[in-house]
């Protein structure tokens, strides 16, 4: 994201016939304003999600960052104008972000889905509904707080079923569920992708969609520890989901973004952006679909843009409108920067034609009476100009209109993310690649950050790291990563490309530091820690050696910033040439020093205060004589550590063995359900978020008088009760 959003604008893209021409009309046009130009500071709009009701009105969502929290904010459209904005959700110091949109069977329920977190530990996903012009209480859909549920998307079917896919934890890596709304109850999650036990696999991006006749595809992407990601696809046979289907080409460059759409014959259509080895590892958009015939997925085709233009293109989306035609839009970062635009003519894509606009975050296909229409986020602060696409004999006025813009906050510092770190970087940080004995590396983000839940914190690390960048050429994407994420801690680790291009010591840590001083002169609230670079193999070792001198002397020192020595640290090692994949990457073991380093610096210079003493636990009320539903509270005390994580407790009856009762549960009360009249002790312990365990307290102890055996336990369904 590249700094605060305000209002959103979104425009009619007429539909297109076989070839027809289209030309762009620009509009000078003076709008209403979001903000003033001197906007308050901190405020920003972004993950925008669009859905149309049974009226064909789309209605919208999206994400309002204060400075302070996160909150997630709709409207619709009644035909004419926008309605003001309101916050579907807006609670104080809770975080909640990534909503989803989508329209029940009969076309006039909203569902929406939206991620909710306090601190670094994500609580999990809510779900709430639009009934008698208001919407639900949020409730929280059963299973995602277990698995730190994340990402979640929406999809209707027209048989009522709602389906609900997102990314939650196992305990090893991020894997891709699914649960499902019968009317009634939320189903249990459902892993749909097959499980590789490996910590550095993971998934992404679920997206899914439902075919007129009930069809639901899913894909999403998958990484496996090779040196790309792949889009990945699966379908629900009204039983089961099919075995995982690789929709993209193995090509050792990263696939990632995927969405899907299903034509009139319920095949699934999935577009991505793919990193092209012909453009110099820019990305661009490619296609597939399912061939009903051969039961397969059809070669990868190119969508965008040739490989020769100067530009990245990312984020497709994919839309049918009511003729069946399949139009492409995306995001165009470059020269040409812009919306562009594609259809399908019925055997290839056609040459897209794109929209030049001031803001590149969540571009949108929404299908309103028939026809595709394109909508994108503005720039807070910043009369936009309309641009639309429009046939040459179209006449009608274009679905146009600002989206109101979220109330005016006061003003407050940006904040940042607490316990979250960017790992800034090229390769060496990156760390897709292969270790010296085949298997893939561990990149030191991800080792980093199972040190820090394990001595410090449950913390966030992002692997911002890409392959051959160069620090001089670095400062545009650390922003970017600055602007997206709002870490509170940055690592810097940058120059070894750079001496590989025959750039000079000086040059190199010169470029470093405008690194340091962008995040200090515009992110004076997020920490920066630079570091050396790593030993390498080659003629360049004295270069290596020099530029050290100079990242110490030269950067850490004038700019007042600590720096990490994994360079020292190697050298302290002995033999630490055994563990270089080549002449320049380390494996795992390297790769561990670095973030040890880093690691012990922050320790050291009293950026992480570690916590290696366990919490106490207790029962606080247990009545000493109960019915069959024994209520129990409990608490527990982490003194100045890490914090309350989860509870464990055990009952025993009647004097017998202990047995568990509720496991890493972060509630403080519960009802026991026994089975019968008996003696019952309870006890607990703490888990702090550092990981440390406590002792199981002394127990507490009840007579249970039960008279009548308690078979089935029925929970209700969601309540109907409308929030204004």
């Amino acid at each position: 994201m590249f700094g605060a959003r305000g209002s959103m604008r979104l425009f009619r893209m007429n539909r297109w016939g076989m070839l027809v021409s289209i030309v762009l009309v620009l509009s000078f046009v003076a709008v209403p304003r979001a903000y003033p130009l001197e906007e308050p500071s901190g405020k920003a709009n972004r993950g925008l999600v669009l859905a149309t009701d049974s009226n064909d009105q789309p209605w919208a969502a999206w994400e309002v960052a204060d400075g302070h929290d996160v909150d997630v904010y709709y409207s619709r459209w009644n035909g004419s104008d926008w309605l003001a904005a309101r916050p579907l959700s807006a609670n104080p110091d809770v975080q909640e972000d990534a909503p989803s949109l989508a329209f029940a069977d009969d076309g006039t329920t909203a569902w929406a889905a939206w991620t909710v977190s306090s601190g670094v530990e994500r609580a999990g996903i809510v779900v709430s509904y639009w009934s008698d012009n208001g919407w639900s209480l949020p409730q929280e859909v059963p299973g995602t707080r277990v698995l730190r549920g994340d990402e979640p998307f929406l999809a209707a079917g027209p048989d009522g079923v709602l389906w609900l896919a997102w990314i939650g934890y196992d305990g090893t890596d991020r894997e891709v569920y699914v649960s499902d709304w019968d009317g009634t109850t939320w189903s249990q999650p459902e892993q749909v992708g097959r499980d590789d036990t490996e910590p550095i696999a993971y998934d992404t991006h679920p997206r899914l969609a439902v075919g007129a006749t009930g069809e639901v595809w899913l894909v999403w992407v998958s990484y496996e520890g090779s040196l790309d990601d792949q889009v990945h696809a699966s379908q629900w046979d009204g039983t089961n989901w099919s075995a995982q289907q690789r929709v993209s080409t193995v090509d050792d460059l990263p696939d990632t973004w995927p969405s899907v759409a299903l034509d009139a014959d319920g095949r699934p259509w999935v577009a991505w952006q793919g990193a092209a080895a012909e453009a110099a590892g820019k990305s661009r958009i490619y296609i597939s679909h399912w061939n009903g015939t051969s039961s397969a997925w059809a070669s990868e085709e190119l969508a965008s843009s040739p490989a020769g233009l100067a530009a990245d293109e990312r984020q497709p989306k994919l839309a049918f409108d009511d003729e069946g035609q399949l139009h492409l839009s995306w995001t165009v970062v470059g020269a040409r920067t812009g919306i562009a635009h594609a259809v399908w003519d019925g055997t290839e894509p056609a040459s897209p034609t794109w929209t030049p606009t001031r803001s590149l975050v969540d571009s949108q296909l929404v299908v309103v009476d028939g026809e595709p229409n394109l909508s994108w986020l503005a720039p807070q602060g910043v009369v936009p100009v309309p641009m639309e696409l429009r046939e040459v004999d179209e006449l009608s006025a274009p679905l146009s209109g600002a989206l109101p813009a979220q109330p005016v906050f006061p003003d407050r510092a940006a904040g940042v993310v607490p316990n979250r770190h960017l790992a800034q970087g090229d390769s060496i940080t990156w760390g897709g690649y292969l270790d010296v004995d085949g298997t893939p590396a561990t990149p030191y983000p991800t080792t980093l950050e199972q040190t820090l839940d394990s001595k410090v914190i449950q913390s966030e690390v992002i692997n911002h790291g890409k392959p051959g960048e160069k620090a001089r050429a670095a400062e545009a994407r650390l922003r970017e990563g600055m602007e997206t994420y709002n870490p509170e801690f940055v690592e810097i680790l940058e120059g070894t490309n750079d001496l590989s291009s025959d750039y000079s010591p000086a040059d190199t840590a010169h470029h470093v530091r405008l690194l340091v001083q962008a995040i200090k002169a515009d992110y004076s609230e997020s920490k920066v820690m630079i570091s050396t670079l790593t030993p390498r193999l080659d003629k360049r070792a004295g270069e290596v050696t020099e530029t050290n001198q100079l990242l110490y002397t030269k950067v850490a020192q004038k700019e007042r910033v600590p720096i990490a020595d994994p360079w020292q640290a190697y050298h302290n090692y002995g033999d630490w040439a055994s563990f270089y994949v080549d002449s320049l990457h380390p494996g795992t073991q390297g790769l561990n020093i670095i973030a040890n380093t880093f690691y012990q610096k922050m320790v050291s210079i009293g950026w992480l205060p570690e916590d290696p003493n366990p919490p106490t636990a207790r029962i606080t009320s247990l009545p000493s004589q109960s019915g069959c539903f024994v209520p129990v509270n409990w608490d527990g005390d982490d003194g100045d550590g890490s914090g309350i994580a989860s509870f464990d407790l055990q009952v025993r009856a009647n004097g017998g063995a202990w047995v568990d009762w509720l496991n890493r549960t972060p509630q403080f009360y519960g009802f026991y359900v026994s089975p019968a009249s008996q003696t019952l002790d309870v006890r607990v312990r703490a888990r702090d978020n550092a990981g440390n365990v406590g002792d199981y307290s002394l127990p507490d102890t009840t007579k249970v008088v039960c008279n009548s055996t308690i078979e089935r336990v029925y929970l209700p369904a969601l309540s109907r009760q409308a929030s204004h």
